[in-house]
């Protein structure tokens, strides 16, 4: 069976407005094994959130003080991820790429150290940036596919000691 869909949302990595998009999408049904090829976007922003609530998932674990539980379900899902990002051609997506550089740093807190607050921290805010698709880190250096130009301005003129971009 098919559907037809008529899409808008904000592209947060290329900071436009997309849409109307009007697309058939194929629909798999139970008697039938036949399913479509997934949408590249689509499933990149899906493993977005996936990639979002395994950081969640390990982050609660480590809490519990489980951090040989939180780092196997961290690794399963880079597994998983690198295998779906490869299958949907993703691979040199920024925001696949920024997604896997995440990964593998939360995977290093976790096994740099036991479970303390700094893990706790590091992990919760690389989640919540995937999940709001916003930029909270203030290092100016690390690329980030959710800081937009004038965040960069503003962030660096903290760096600098200025502290503002208002003038008097």
């Amino acid at each position: 069976g098919h559907a037809l869909v008529e899409l808008s949302y904000m592209d947060t990595i290329k900071h436009c407005y997309i849409g109307p998009l009007t697309c058939t999408a194929n629909i798999s049904r139970p008697s039938n094994n036949l399913v479509s090829w997934p949408n590249r976007y689509v499933a990149v922003q899906w493993m977005r959130v996936r990639t979002a609530k395994a950081i969640s998932a390990a982050e609660e674990l480590a809490k519990l003080g489980n951090i040989d539980e939180a780092k196997a379900s961290l690794s399963k899902w880079m597994t998983e991820f690198n295998r779906e990002s490869f299958e949907v051609a993703a691979n040199e997506d920024p925001l696949i790429v920024q997604l896997g550089i995440d990964l593998k740093e939360c995977l290093e807190v976790l096994k740099d150290k036991n479970h303390n607050v700094f893990a706790e921290n590091e992990l919760g805010v690389r989640m919540q940036a995937h999940l709001s698709q916003r930029c909270s880190e203030p290092i100016t250096g690390k690329r980030n596919v959710y800081r937009t130009g004038q965040k960069s301005l503003r962030a660096q003129s903290f760096k600098k000691g200025s502290g503002s971009t208002l003038t008097r």
